[in-house]
Formats: structure tokens, sequence, C-alpha cells
């Protein structure tokens, strides 16, 4: 791919506004080459589509090429990066869902990492686009224990941000234990970074955070494997969260 090549601002006006029309125009299914160019950051006109949460465009230029799937910007980011970190679902879905697609003897999207060794689960779930998260952990329940070059995973992101649903999902597949794999850097597992993140958030989120690290004191319980089990069968019964079952005194 000839990444110097300079991005025509026509291609630029019509990824960055989602114009499936003049994207038609302007490149030629037989020669789809123009998609290769970027723009001064690197980014070609899937990151600029992914970014702004064009869906349809994006599909579009993945018809064309797509082998932009894995191309990286000056960041290191990929489009999913990119759609990770903006909170674009739809978007995020269908790169999500390109990705399962992609060939097994190739690196997949979903484990690439930026310059930071971030993947975009962690993108997603350190700027709290808890829904993007949740789509990432769906298609691949072992990235949410990754770290990156601050040696973070994303379970310790989520604890600190007081994503409880993404905290929940992550512990519960698969399971590694109660040490929930400690952070270096940042001196502690993610039940320190449930409690510490409680410290740099409005009032009005601590009682998400207490949430959190309270899930995440009783997951380390020493009589766990039981308590799942009827954590399990008590939110089926009441058609409500672990901590409804919990107050219920029925777990």
């Amino acid at each position: 791919m000839d990444s110097e090549r300079r991005m025509d601002p026509a291609l630029y006006k019509a990824a960055t506004q989602g114009k499936v029309s003049s994207l038609r125009q302007l490149v030629d299914p037989e020669d789809p080459s123009v998609l290769s160019a970027t723009t001064p950051q690197r980014n070609t006109a899937l990151h600029l589509a992914a970014l702004h949460g064009h869906a349809e465009f994006a599909g579009e230029v993945l018809d064309m090429n797509e082998e932009l799937l894995v191309t990286r910007n000056d960041d290191g980011d990929t489009p999913l990066h990119l759609a990770a970190k903006a909170g674009k679902l739809e978007v995020a879905k269908l790169l999500v869902n390109r990705a399962l697609a992609w060939p097994q003897d190739k690196k997949s999207p979903l484990i690439m990492t930026n310059k930071a060794g971030d993947t975009a689960l962690h993108e997603a779930v350190q700027y709290s686009r808890g829904a993007v998260a949740v789509v990432l952990l769906d298609a691949d329940p072992n990235r949410g224990h990754d770290l990156n070059e601050r040696m973070e995973s994303p379970l310790d992101m989520a604890a600190r941000e007081g994503l409880v649903q993404v905290v929940q999902k992550i512990v519960d597949s698969p399971w590694v234990g109660p040490e929930f794999l400690p952070s270096v850097s940042l001196s502690g597992t993610a039940l320190h970074q449930a409690v510490l993140g409680t410290h740099h958030r409005k009032h009005w989120q601590n009682f998400q955070m207490q949430s959190t690290a309270t899930y995440l004191i009783f997951l380390s319980s020493p009589v766990l494997p039981y308590s799942r089990a009827r954590i399990n069968n008590c939110s089926q019964k009441w058609q409500g969260s672990w901590r409804s079952c919990w107050r219920r005194g029925l777990i």
C-alpha cells in the first residue's frame, strides 16, 4: 500500500460526511487504489468513516478494499481503534463482524495494538464506551486481560471507570481467579482501581464505582463457586441483576 499518497479533498469530505454516492463517483471498483490515500496523520477513508460513525460508508469501502481493515495511522490505530475510542457503535459492530471473518492466518484487528499497546477494547474502556466494549468482548472474551505498555488491562480500566457491566462480563468469561491480574505500573489489582476511581469522579458517579468494587469483592469470596451458581439461578428467576439478588438475601 502506498501510504504516502495524499488523500483527495473530495474523498476526505465524502468520508467525514458519510456520502456513499460521492464515494462511488470517486472510486473505480476495478481500481480502488485511491482508497490507499491518507491524510497527513495517515488516516485512510475507512479511518475517517469509523471516527465519524458512518457505517454504510465504511461497509462500501471495505467491499472495495478489505485490507484497509488492518491499516494503521500515525498512532498505530486501526479503524476499529478509532470507532471504539469515539464510541461509534454501529461502525464498531460492522468492523467486528469483518474482523471475525478475517483469515485465521492473518493478525485479527481484534488483537492488534497501537503504539501505546492498546487494543480496541482498551480504547473503548478508557473512554467509557461501555456498549462498544461489550460488543468487543462478545467477539473475543479473552481480550479483557490483555496488558498494554503501561501494564493495564481492560479489566483494570473498567474497574477504575466504574463500568460495572464490562467488569462483570470480563470476569465471568473466562474465569481467572480473584487476583484479577495485578497491574505493575498502577500498583494494584482491578479492585484497587475500582476503589481508586471513587477519588477521581463527581459524587453522583460514586454509586457506580462502589458497585464495581462491591462486585469484585464478592467475586473473591471463598464460597464463589457456590455463590456464582446461585447468582445465575436468582437472576433467571427474578430477572434482576446480581445486586438485586444480593439485597433480597438470595445469594
